[in-house]
C-alpha cells in the first residue's frame, strides 16, 4: 500500500522554504531551495553531454532514483526533453498545494510522448488478457509495458514499493510521471537491488563539459535554456528550426557570460563552463515539469505517442486534447489524484 500525496509532503518537506501553511497549501509566494539536493544521472539523448543528464532529487530518495534510472537504462529509455525533469517550485496541477516536484520526490519523462489527460479507465497491459473497457496502452505512452512493470517491481529492503506510475491512475492518465510512493523510513532501509532489473548508472569520471569554443546542438540547447531565463545572448541566427535567436550553437563570450550569470544566481561556482551539475540546475530552472508546458519552447501535443520530434523545443501538430489545470477539479489526496 502506497502513501498519499499529503503524507509525502509531510515526510519530505526540506525543499520548501516559504509561502505555505502547515498543510502545504500555498498561501503566498512559494519559495524553494535546492541547496541540499543531490544529483542522480539518467541516460539521455545525444543532446546532452556524454548522453547523461544530472537531475536534482531529495537526498532521502537518491537510491530510489538510481534504481529507477537503472531500469530505464536497461530498456534504453532516454531522457529526451527539457520539459521533463525532477525539481520545480510550483503547486500541484489543478490544486492549491505544493507539487511533488517541489519536494524533489518525482520525475516527468518525455511529456510530448506521455501526455497528461483526463481519461477514466485502466490501461490495457499487452501482457495480460484484454478485457472490455480497458484502454489501449500505446495511445497514452511510449514507455514499454515490461519496463513499467520492472519499475513497479523495485522494492526497498523492508519490502516497500518505492515508485508509483501516473499511467496507472484511474481518473486521469499522467504516464510521464513517476513519484515516490513509500515512507521515508522505507527508503532509509535501502533498495533491494536484487529487485532492480538493471545496473546502476555510474557518473562518468570523464564527463564532457561544454565550454567556450564548443559548438553544436548541445550548446544550442544550453543557449535556449539561458534565453528562457532572460539572459541576452545576442541576435545571432538560430541553430535550427524551433530555436530562438541567439541560440546559434556556438559557445562564445555571450554564452559564457550567460552561464556565469546563471551559475551565480544558482549558487554554483561561476566557471562559465557547463558541467553535468550546471546542466541539471539550468534545465530544472528553465523547464520546470508542467502538464500544460506553458514556456515558449516546450514541446506541444503530438499526433501519436511514437512520433519523435526532431528538436525538443519544436512544436508539432496535435490531435489529442489534453486537460488543462482550469478543467480539473483537485482531488489531491485521493489515491487517484497523486498526480504532479
Amino acid at each position: 500500500m502506497g502513501i498519499s500525496t499529503a503524507t509525502m509532503r509531510r515526510e519530505f518537506p526540506e525543499f520548501i522554504v516559504a509561502g505555505v501553511d502547515s498543510a502545504f497549501n500555498i498561501t503566498g509566494t512559494l519559495k524553494c531551495s535546492w541547496a541540499t539536493a543531490q544529483r542522480v544521472d539518467f541516460l539521455a539523448s545525444a543532446s546532452w553531454p556524454n548522453e547523461r543528464v544530472g537531475l536534482l532529487v531529495h537526498p532521502a530518495t537518491v537510491e530510489a532514483f538510481r534504481a529507477l534510472a537503472a531500469v530505464l537504462a536497461k530498456w534504453d529509455y532516454r531522457f529526451r526533453e527539457p520539459a521533463g525533469g525532477t525539481v520545480a517550485c510550483r503547486k500541484i496541477t489543478g490544486g492549491s498545494r505544493t507539487s511533488p516536484h517541489a519536494h524533489g520526490t518525482s520525475i516527468d519523462l518525455n511529456p510530448s510522448a506521455n501526455g497528461y489527460r483526463h481519461v477514466i479507465g485502466a490501461l490495457d497491459d499487452p501482457e495480460t488478457q484484454h478485457q472490455e473497457g480497458l484502454l489501449q496502452w500505446g495511445r497514452f505512452t511510449d514507455m514499454p509495458p515490461a519496463m513499467v512493470r520492472a519499475v513497479e517491481r523495485i522494492r526497498t529492503n523492508n519490502g516497500a514499493r518505492p515508485w508509483e506510475w501516473g499511467g496507472r491512475w484511474w481518473s486521469i492518465k499522467d504516464p510521464m510521471h513517476f513519484q515516490i510512493d513509500c515512507h521515508r523510513t522505507d527508503l532509509a532501509s535501502g533498495i533491494d537491488w536484487a529487485t532492480v532489473d538493471g545496473i546502476p548508472l555510474e557518473q562518468a569520471e570523464d564527463e564532457m563539459t561544454l565550454k567556450r569554443g564548443d559548438n553544436g546542438k548541445a550548446v544550442a540547447d544550453v543557449q535556449a535554456a539561458l534565453i528562457v531565463l532572460g539572459h541576452d545572448l545576442g541576435n545571432w541566427d538560430p541553430f535550427g528550426p524551433g530555436y530562438p535567436r541567439g541560440a546559434d550553437g556556438d559557445f562564445g563570450g555571450d554564452t559564457e557570460t550567460g552561464v556565469q550569470g546563471f551559475q551565480g544566481d544558482a549558487g554554483l561556482p561561476t566557471t562559465g563552463q557547463v558541467d553535468g551539475l550546471t546542466l541539471g540546475f539550468l534545465f530544472a530552472a528553465a523547464y520546470p515539469p508542467a502538464a500544460t508546458h506553458d514556456h515558449p519552447y516546450a514541446p506541444t501535443n503530438h499526433t501519436h505517442p511514437t512520433v519523435a520530434h526532431s528538436h525538443p523545443y519544436a512544436a508539432a501538430a496535435h490531435t489529442h486534447n489534453y486537460v488543462t489545470p482550469a478543467n480539473l477539479k483537485a482531488h489531491e489526496d485521493n489515491p487517484d489524484a497523486h498526480h504532479e
